[in-house]
């Protein structure tokens, strides 16, 4: 590290603006890694709360916002705000953006051989289905949600296929697709520990059956809770970015080193060299993991949190999206030949894959036209979006453990407080973990937190980059 070059000027000209420039041997007051929601909310509230603080996030890629990536007017990632997520709301009024209502007038449907089925005839298997997984939950014990690798010497979550022998081709097809959409991997993958959020999901197909029985019109009294953003996400990570000092996001800077001399971090980036006061972390664990960027002893990564680097990780879903023009909107479907689920917008309908190929856009193409009616122009092209085979998008779902007590883990050592508290702040108050999942629906700095925030969610991002950037801005104000 010590033959770097060390430049006297950094210059990275992005689009927000003219370069705000720092000399090479200044000190950040932050450093963020990782310019998708989380990390450029908390840059954004740092300056907020200290306009005079130096701040700069470096972006790996040659564009923010992470996981959220609008093109030619399709979402290729994540896109919907929820009626009930006020902060989401607020931060977007904050940075003057609107939000539209779906327009909801389809149905929720299956695919079975081939062809469409109402969710009406998958009843009988969803309840039974329900019933199993919440059996499967009810006895299970804490110590059986992970297991002890003899050859890796380390712990691995269970998987919840050794205890589904009884299902029958209805219930695997339908559990297929739930675990595709809500683990992002296939069934043989999935952990035990998931089994809760695939419950929460049969409870939403009965709840629809329900509806569908009872109110005529049922998708907009379900579905009326749920919105975009006007000019998509990519108009969210512009504002982000505008809201920040001209030149403080650096793209195409990936990170590959991090270490702490003295009181500062040094960063390494290419050839240049940043030093901080505090550093955030906005990056998926794999990808710390698989760079070793967090490998340097004098960050004294603790072997709980180092556990969660190397093995908390998410999968990472793909899309196969169908640009096409559609008079009704078909607003979710389960799709059991291919054991996956998807949705639909006027735009384009949007198929959850694991393994995306030529082949099956192709056959994609075909359904868009034969089961959902859609108009489909003869020089369109399925796009899609892998995002697994991006670098620094690999696990993007994989800070999960981050903030989340899991007392349910038998780790070697009985030292869980630094799990219990992942989000930080670690190092005496200067090194952070956000991401969407990092909060566990509590804020990471603070004792008591009386209004959660569920994770998963393009809200819970930019939630985890607020309250640690608050709790950074006011340390530095001080």
């Amino acid at each position: 590290m010590n033959n770097l070059l060390k430049l006297s000027l950094i210059s990275v000209v992005i689009s927000s603006g003219p370069l705000l420039a720092y000399e090479s041997n200044d000190i950040y007051d932050a450093v963020i890694i990782g310019g998708g929601l989380s990390g450029l909310n908390a840059a954004r509230t740092i300056h907020n709360k200290n306009p005079n603080a130096k701040i700069c996030v470096l972006e790996a890629r040659g564009r923010t916002g992470g996981r959220t990536y609008t093109k030619d007017g399709v979402e290729l990632g994540g896109e919907f705000i929820d009626r009930e997520q006020e902060f989401a709301k607020k931060t977007l009024a904050e940075l003057g953006l609107e939000l539209e209502g779906l327009t909801l007038d389809g149905d929720v449907i299956g695919i079975k051989d081939g062809n469409r089925i109402e969710l009406q005839d998958l009843k009988d298997s969803i309840e039974s289905l329900t019933r199993k997984l919440e059996n499967i939950s009810k006895s299970t014990q804490n110590a059986e949600f992970t297991e002890w690798n003899p050859n890796s010497q380390h712990f691995h979550y269970s998987g919840i296929h050794e205890k589904l022998a009884d299902l029958d081709a209805n219930e695997k097809a339908i559990l297929k697709s739930i675990v595709r959409d809500e683990c992002a991997t296939n069934l043989e993958n999935a952990s035990l520990g998931s089994v809760i959020g695939m419950i929460d999901r049969l409870e939403e197909y009965g709840r629809l059956i329900m509806l569908k029985t009872w109110t005529p019109n049922f998708l907009l009294s379900l579905y009326d809770y749920q919105y975009r953003i006007k000019g998509g996400t990519a108009a969210l990570t512009s504002k982000l970015v505008e809201s920040l000092p001209k030149g403080a996001v650096m793209t195409n800077m990936p990170v590959q080193w991090v270490t702490k001399q003295d009181n500062s971090y040094k960063i390494i980036s290419g050839n240049r060299e940043f030093k901080a006061k505090n550093v955030i972390i906005s990056a998926p664990f794999s990808v710390l993991h698989n760079n070793k960027i967090l490998d340097d002893k004098s960050l004294a990564i603790s072997d709980e949190l180092r556990f969660v680097i190397d093995y908390m990780t998410y999968g990472t879903n793909a899309k196969i999206i169908v640009p096409c023009q559609q008079n009704k909107t078909t607003n979710y479907f389960l799709d059991l030949d291919q054991g996956t689920s998807g949705w639909s917008n006027p735009k384009g309908i949007s198929f959850i894959e694991c393994n995306p190929s030529q082949e099956l856009a192709n056959k994609r193409m075909k359904q868009a036209k034969s089961i959902f009616g859609a108009k489909v122009d003869h020089d369109t092209k399925p796009i899609i979006q892998d995002w697994v085979k991006e670098e620094f998008s690999l696990g993007s779902w994989s800070n999960g453990a981050a903030g989340r007590p899991f007392s349910s883990l038998n780790l070697p050592s009985d030292e869980l407080t630094g799990l219990s508290k992942m989000a930080g702040p670690f190092n005496d108050g200067t090194l952070f973990f956000i991401g969407e999942h990092t909060c566990d629906g509590r804020s990471p700095v603070k004792e008591n937190n009386d209004n959660p925030i569920e994770t998963g969610y393009m809200q819970s991002a930019l939630y985890s980059g607020k309250v640690v950037g608050d709790y950074v801005g006011q340390r530095l104000k001080k």
